[in-house]
């Protein structure tokens, strides 16, 4: 929502040397999803959920959901190769 909402990821940075440091998580029977890099995020909202959340966990990922959770052929890294 335009003024109302920001929400911003960024690579994880390595605290000694502030380089990115990927990392990932594989589930292969995950129920969220299969395969997601994790990520630092940041996420500010105002009015009725006002919020101010710095430097939290996020994460990138691709799936796709049917009935029975996570659709394989559709999701990321089975669709994307």
């Amino acid at each position: 929502i335009d003024g109302r909402t920001v929400m911003q990821l960024e690579p994880i940075r390595n605290p000694v040397t502030g380089k990115p440091h990927r990392a990932k998580i594989v589930l292969p029977e995950g129920f969220e999803f299969r395969e997601a890099e994790m990520a630092s995020s940041t996420f500010k909202g105002e009015g009725a959920l006002t919020q101010d959340h710095r430097e939290r966990y996020g994460l990138l990922t691709v799936s796709t959901y049917g009935p029975y959770g996570v659709i394989d052929e559709e999701s990321y890294p089975q669709a994307h190769g």
